[in-house]
């Protein structure tokens, strides 16, 4: 695959990631968006923990902050609980049927929203929170599945082992 090979594969989805996270939508679809960035960091801790950690997503969470004009270090905490939990349990969810995981997913990208939302609340940002504040955790959970296949084929192209 045009020689893409070990941390670089890993650096390009992640990329691609942030250009999917960062792409306008069409009509009201931009409340349905998956939450790009945070799933691709959920799958390389849990397939591959040694190599992306909660170093990657801390910087991976600066970033998105940078890129949204957040509140610096918002994001950056988030993704660093994901990263970090989804590290702890990487060897019982691995194992998982994809149903199974995709209910981990909700789980822990709901934790992750929540972590943001309570940020934003301690900063005084009073939030409503609507329906469509959660669609973009349900629909990440929902393409789970061909999300995974996808980044596990990716992998091995890139002969990540």
């Amino acid at each position: 695959m045009f020689g893409i090979r070990g941390n670089s594969a890993i650096l390009i989805s992640l990329l691609a990631a942030f250009v999917l996270a960062s792409m306008p939508l069409p009509g009201g679809l931009g409340p349905f968006r998956p939450l790009w960035v945070p799933m691709t960091l959920l799958y390389w801790c849990l397939a591959m923990p040694n190599r992306v950690g909660v170093g990657v997503a801390w910087s991976c969470g600066l970033a998105s902050d940078i890129l949204h004009g957040g509140i610096l270090g918002q994001h950056a905490l988030s993704y660093l609980l994901l990263a970090y939990i989804s590290i702890m349990l990487h060897r019982q969810i691995r194992v998982y049927p994809l149903i199974q995981q995709s209910a981990y997913v909700l789980l822990a990208l709901m934790i992750q929203q929540m972590v943001v939302y309570w940020i934003e609340g301690i900063l005084g940002n009073q939030l409503m929170v609507a329906s469509s504040y959660w669609w973009p955790t349900l629909i990440s959970s929902l393409v789970w599945a061909p999300f995974f296949l996808l980044m596990r084929a990716w992998r091995r192209r890139a002969q990540l082992h």
